[in-house]
């Protein structure tokens, strides 16, 4: 069994509304079984608050990976990673 997020059905709901297979969106959202409110935020423009929460992010979630992967690689060759110098790096990406 595929268990989606709210998100991902409330997009789908949209997606079958928008294709034309459901006379209502509201009727989209309970076949795909999505919350009919959320759907109708979604519709409206309403981000998620996943797509509100990166714009407070310090660093986008894949170049946070990249830091994630330096800082593992220095601590394999042995070289102390300090706050300073992540903060450069951090820098250096931004």
């Amino acid at each position: 069994m595929d268990i989606l997020s709210p998100e991902t059905r409330a997009q789908r709901a949209i997606q079958s509304y928008k294709l034309g297979h459901f006379k209502s969106l509201k009727a989209a959202a309970l076949a795909n079984n999505a919350t009919v409110s959320t759907t109708y935020y979604r519709t409206s423009g309403r981000p998620s608050n996943s797509q509100k929460s990166q714009k407070q992010l310090a660093l986008y979630v894949n170049k946070e990976k990249v830091l994630i992967d330096w800082i593992f690689q220095l601590h394999r060759l042995g070289v102390p990673t300090t706050p300073s110098r992540l903060r450069d790096i951090a820098n250096y990406m931004y």
